[in-house]
């Protein structure tokens, strides 16, 4: 099909550039981080600093491409457009934020999520080593909930632990007024991600809004925004590295391909299953390596090695152990068409 070259091409340059800083901040503060919290270091203070600093160096490598995005020619439907989605995005917060779920019972994963942040906002660490055995043996006690797992470190918590210590900052920063809230907040970035890409792929900045939308408008997506879920996390992180992609693919750059790599190797920090959206991404990076042409070639390697420390992280994250299965948070009442959707609105 031929393009018309008359129609714009995505959204205003600045509004993609905000939206990749956005997304850089949340990946660039959140793994360090999970890291403290790994080495029983954390504190906001400290992940304020090691934040600041990792995401000053990803802004840096995506200097070219932003400079680029700024310089865009931009016409007065890109502008306008761009402005309405941020109009959208201000309703949004408001509505997600609005009562939200204050899930404190760990009877399924926003608990469990909810727990992890507090344990680490107030405890630094991921694990609970005080575990006793002065009753160990004796019938009927357990050293387990659901969500959590005795291993041989001590108790420890379900799931990826990205969402977990996100929350730990904004609760740390904005107290329990935060905690419940940070979820919609991300849910909001990854709205607009999907704007961003969407008026690239159709090149009409109008039509555009009706990807965020139908999709925040969507009863599963609230649920999930409301509430202390991974998927918007996945979200925000997923369809930014989709637009980073796509940038990169049409104006290579080594340094936006490293940023790029991070954002992948993040994924495995924030849910498990992200393991097979990286494997498509090497892929397509393997593309790009025979098929791309000189340019494109020269950033498939950066974009390796971008993945490797938050892959790394991710992976360390994990329970070596994950000890007595019953701790596991029971998911048996869920209901199908919430989990179809909401597998939908991880993919797009």
């Amino acid at each position: 099909m031929p393009v018309d070259e008359d129609r714009p091409s995505g959204a205003a340059g600045w509004f993609d550039a905000a939206v990749l800083a956005a997304a850089a901040a949340l990946v660039t503060f959140g793994l360090p981080a999970l890291v403290l919290a790994l080495v029983d270091a954390y504190s906001v203070p400290a992940v304020l600093v090691a934040g600041l600093v990792v995401w000053a160096a990803a802004i840096g490598a995506l200097r070219h491409t932003m400079v680029a995005l700024w310089h865009r020619p931009t016409t007065a439907a890109q502008h306008a457009g761009a402005v309405a989605a941020l109009l959208l995005a201000v309703l949004a917060i408001g509505w997600y934020g609005h009562q939200p779920s204050q899930h404190l019972l760990v009877e399924r994963d926003p608990g469990a999520y909810v727990t992890t942040a507090l344990w680490v906002s107030r405890d630094g660490s991921l694990v609970d080593r005080d575990v006793a055995g002065a009753f160990e043996g004796v019938p009927g006690v357990v050293f387990g909930s659901p969500g959590s797992y005795l291993t041989s470190e001590g108790l420890e918590f379900q799931f990826n632990h990205f969402t977990g210590v996100v929350g730990a900052v904004a609760h740390g920063l904005g107290g329990r007024h935060a905690l419940f809230r940070v979820t919609g907040w991300v849910t909001v970035l990854g709205l607009l991600a999907v704007y961003a890409v969407t008026a690239r792929a159709t090149r009409r900045p109008w039509l555009s809004l009706l990807a965020p939308v139908v999709l925040g408008a969507a009863l599963p997506v609230v649920v999930l925004a409301r509430d202390m879920y991974s998927e918007p996390f996945l979200l925000a992180v997923l369809w930014s590295l989709v637009l980073l992609a796509d940038q990169c693919w049409h104006r290579p750059s080594r340094g936006a391909a490293l940023v790029a790599g991070l954002f992948s190797g993040a994924l495995l920090a924030i849910r498990v299953e992200s393991l097979l959206y990286l494997t498509a991404l090497v892929v397509l990076a393997a593309f790009a390596w025979f098929r791309g042409g000189t340019d494109r070639r020269a950033v498939v390697a950066p974009y390796l090695a971008g993945i490797v420390p938050g892959a790394a992280i991710g992976l360390s994250a994990e329970p070596a152990d994950l000890g007595d299965p019953v701790g596991a948070v029971d998911r048996s009442g869920d209901s199908g068409t919430q989990n179809a959707l909401t597998d939908v609105f991880r993919v797009g």
